[in-house]
C-alpha cells in the first residue's frame, strides 16, 4: 500500500502477490485477508495496465468470495468494479457497464452509501462519458461527487480525483472554462497531498492541457502536455499517455 500510494506500482504488484501467497499458505484460499490482497492486487495489476490479469484475479476473487460469503459482499463488489475497469480499458464497453451495474448492485444490497459507493457510481458516469452519452454521465457523477464530499471531505485525494473526472464531463459538454477551473482545483489538491511528481497528476495535467488548448490557450496547454508526458510515462493510463503525445506534437506542429 505504502509503495502504490508513492507510485511504485510495480513494487506494490509484487508486494501483492507475495501477501497472497502468504496468507493462502497460513490461513487457506478463502480468508478474509486472502479476499482483501487479492483485492489489493486487482488495483495494482491496474495501475501497471495488466488488464488480462485483472480479470483473471477477479474471478478468482468472486468465486472465493461467493463460497465464504454468499453472493452479497464487499469484496465482490470490488471486484465487479476492478473487473468493468479492466474491461473498459480492454474497450469493452458492454462488459464493462455490465460488471459497474453489478458492483453497484452489491453495494445497493449492502445499503452501502459511502466512499465505495460513490467511486462505483462515478466509474458508470465515465463509462458513459466514454461512449459519448454525457446527459446519462450528469446524475452518477453528481451523485458521486456530493457523497464524497460529504463523507471524505474536498481535500481528500478520492474526491479531487472525481472533481477531475466531473472536469472531463464538462468538457465533453464543451463547457472549457468550467473544465480548466475545476482541474486546478483537482491539480491544487493532490499536490498538496501527493507532491508535484506523483504519477496520479499526468492524467489531470493532461486533460487541463486538453481544456486550454480549446479555449486557445496554446502556450499554458503546451506546459501541461509537458508536465503531463513524464508522470504518464511512469505509470499512467496508456490511452491518455498515446493521447498526450499525439497531442503535444500536434501542438508544437502549428
Amino acid at each position: 500500500s505504502a509503495r502504490a500510494a508513492l507510485g511504485d506500482y510495480e513494487g506494490a504488484v509484487e508486494d501483492s502477490r507475495r501477501a497472497v501467497e502468504a496468507f493462502e499458505d497460513a490461513l487457506g484460499p478463502r480468508h478474509p485477508y486472502v479476499l482483501t490482497a487479492l483485492t489489493n492486487l486487482t488495483a495494482n495489476l491496474h495501475q501497471m495496465g495488466e488488464y488480462a490479469e485483472v480479470l483473471e484475479v477477479c474471478d478468482t476473487l468472486i468465486a472465493r468470495s461467493s463460497e465464504r460469503h454468499g453472493e452479497s459482499h464487499e469484496s465482490i463488489a470490488s471486484a465487479e468494479m476492478a473487473r468493468g475497469l479492466a474491461q473498459k480499458r480492454l474497450g469493452r464497453l458492454d462488459l464493462a457497464e455490465a460488471a459497474f451495474l453489478r458492483g453497484i448492485e452489491v453495494r445497493k444490497e449492502l445499503d452501502d452509501k459511502g466512499p465505495s459507493a460513490a467511486l462505483s457510481w462515478v466509474n458508470l458516469a465515465s463509462l458513459y462519458l466514454e461512449q459519448g452519452k454525457p446527459d446519462e454521465a450528469e446524475p452518477w457523477m453528481q451523485r458521486g461527487r456530493e457523497t464524497l464530499e460529504r463523507t471524505l471531505g474536498d481535500k481528500h485525494p478520492a474526491t479531487a480525483q472525481v472533481i477531475g473526472s466531473m472536469a472531463r464531463l464538462r468538457h465533453a459538454q464543451g463547457r472549457f472554462v468550467e473544465a480548466e477551473a475545476l482541474l486546478d482545483s483537482t491539480l491544487k489538491a493532490l499536490e498538496s497531498i501527493l507532491g508535484e511528481q506523483h504519477p496520479v497528476l499526468g492524467s489531470f495535467y493532461f486533460y487541463r492541457a486538453q481544456a486550454r488548448r480549446e479555449q486557445g490557450k496554446k502556450d499554458p496547454a503546451r506546459q501541461d502536455y509537458a508536465r503531463a508526458l513524464p508522470l504518464l510515462e511512469q505509470g499512467g493510463a496508456p490511452d491518455d499517455l498515446q493521447e498526450c503525445k499525439a497531442d503535444l506534437a500536434a501542438l508544437d506542429e502549428r
